[in-house]
């Protein structure tokens, strides 16, 4: 049974029911504190959950390019950021209501995500709905189980350590619960690849200067493959916030239709759940703490003042980064000061670009389901590759 080995006390229990013959779970019936618990994921930093997964060693897959644009803050020093906080907000996200106390009224409810309910069916791909004869016999059916007899109910100890794996496995796992409790993490982290689903193009008109961020693209002549990147402040700032920005508002802004492990299904449940009326989640807007405020953030970020109220322009005049300063962004987003990059110039060539909302965007889901980012948000703006000539 999970959790029996550690010394911790558990902090949630957890009804699986098994199909004994292929060994998987087929769905899990959980209270409301376990939903709580899943659905808080979605409120987590990508920087915070980077950096939570990291610590756990035998999960240490890399989301993306996040785990790369995460190692590059702790690599760089803190006077190469505008101020010491900086590179502390990026590595720790967080927000000064942290440090407030908010205590529930005498007769109020204590709910988080979801309301008081008696309980939820979660299938083995991570749909979230409310526990009901009913939907328990349409999964059952639906997966083709017709003869009870080879299931069985499972009763398991959720600890910090199985809540860790299952955060990891949402990512890297199209059955997260059968791989954390009953496969022991063998196969998470085997997951098929997805293609990337075209960004729709929005027509805002023509970009102001405070719409528009430039940088240079680096690629070799023969066959116009990506090398890296140089830019200036306001690009590294921008692939910087990706960092703060909430897991749940990562899928919102790149347009809901993110398919990685079970990281679709289950933002489709909590946004279902938030439709009926039966979750506290978010609005669509990502708000963020006033000191991560950007001049040039373009992913249509609001910011929270100081005093907890709403900015509704997105932008400031602030940084994470120095200006005066060319950095070098490699396809993996790996980012550095730049410095001499042993290569023939003969054999390179420059193509400088300027990317907008859309290019953000689509950066962002790049940096999320891909470890090339850059080839593949920016494929639209390289010279094709030269075709060869058959002999």
């Amino acid at each position: 049974m999970a959790g029996t080995e550690s010394s911790e006390t558990p902090i949630l229990k957890l009804n699986l029911l098994v199909d004994k013959e292929k060994n998987e779970v087929v769905f899990a019936q959980a209270g409301k504190d376990f939903v709580d618990v899943l659905f808080g994921f979605m409120a987590l930093p990508m920087g915070t959950i980077v950096r939570m997964l990291e610590k756990n060693k035998q999960n240490s897959a890399p989301i993306g390019c996040f785990n790369n644009l995460y190692k590059s803050v702790v690599d760089m020093d803190k006077v190469d950021f505008t101020t010491e906080d900086c590179k502390d907000m990026l590595l720790y996200p967080r927000c000064n209501l942290m440090r407030d106390e908010f205590k529930v009224p005498e007769g109020g409810s204590d709910e988080l995500f979801v309301t008081p309910r008696t309980s939820f069916i979660i299938s083995g791909n991570m749909k979230v709905e409310f526990a009901s004869l009913i939907r328990a016999i349409k999964i059952l059916v639906g997966l083709g189980h017709n003869n009870f007899d080879r299931l069985e109910e499972m009763f398991v100890d959720v600890n910090h350590e199985e809540v860790l794996s299952l955060l990891h496995c949402l990512f890297f796992s199209e059955t997260p619960f059968t791989d954390v409790f009953l496969k022991k993490h063998s196969s998470c982290g085997m997951t098929r690849s997805h293609d990337m689903p075209n960004l729709q193009a929005q027509d805002g008109g023509e970009a102001g200067p405070d719409e528009v961020v430039s940088l240079t693209l680096f690629v070799r002549k023969q066959d116009m493959k990506f090398l890296y990147a140089e830019s200036g402040q306001d690009f590294v700032d921008l692939l910087f916030i990706f960092l703060a920005i909430p897991l749940e508002s990562v899928w919102e802004i790149t347009g809901c239709n993110i398919e990685l492990g079970c990281i679709g299904n289950f933002c489709r449940s909590l946004k279902n759940l938030s439709s009926s009326g039966s979750t506290n989640a978010s609005s669509n807007t990502c708000m963020l703490p006033w000191q991560y405020r950007l001049q040039k953030s373009l992913l249509g970020v609001s910011y929270l003042n100081s005093d907890g109220s709403p900015q509704l322009t997105p932008h400031c005049s602030s940084g994470f980064v120095k200006s005066g300063v060319t950095y070098m962004v490699s396809d993996d987003l790996t980012i550095c000061i730049k410095k001499k990059f042993e290569v023939n110039l003969d054999d390179i060539e420059e193509h400088e670009i300027n990317i907008s909302k859309t290019q953000a965007i689509g950066l962002l889901r790049a940096s999320f389901m891909t470890a090339t980012a850059l080839t593949t948000a920016f494929e639209s703006f390289l010279p094709k590759k030269p075709k060869e000539e058959k002999l």
